[in-house]
């Protein structure tokens, strides 16, 4: 359970951390960056929750949930790529999204 508070924090600090952002006077040219990076770290924590979701549920076998799970490890590691504007618009939205990644492979190496 400790991964998932972590990772939940994380995400929220990361949504805050770009919100405040999007609310400066200058955000107007990292506008959609900033947006992106919310986004991002607000599907993380419902990613987290999706997963809390499976684990409690028990309806997968073992092998079904270690593939889901891989799915959604290669999913993460796909969004964590992403080059938008040159980079500029996807650089925190991919950091993001590495850090999703990271904690589904912790989460992985526990089962």
């Amino acid at each position: 359970k400790q991964w998932y508070q972590r990772r939940v924090r994380g995400c929220r600090d990361q949504k805050e951390a770009a919100q405040g952002w999007i609310d400066t006077w200058w955000a107007g040219s990292d506008k959609k960056r900033n947006e992106n990076w919310r986004w991002a770290a607000e599907e993380g924590r419902k990613l987290m929750d999706k997963i809390v979701d499976e684990i409690r549920g028990g309806g997968k076998t073992e092998a079904s949930f270690k593939e889901w799970l891989h799915n959604k490890w290669k999913d993460c590691d796909c969004a964590s790529q992403k080059h938008w504007n040159g980079g500029h618009d996807s650089h925190e939205s991919n950091r993001v999204q590495r850090a999703h990644r990271d904690c589904i492979g912790d989460i992985k190496k526990m089962i």
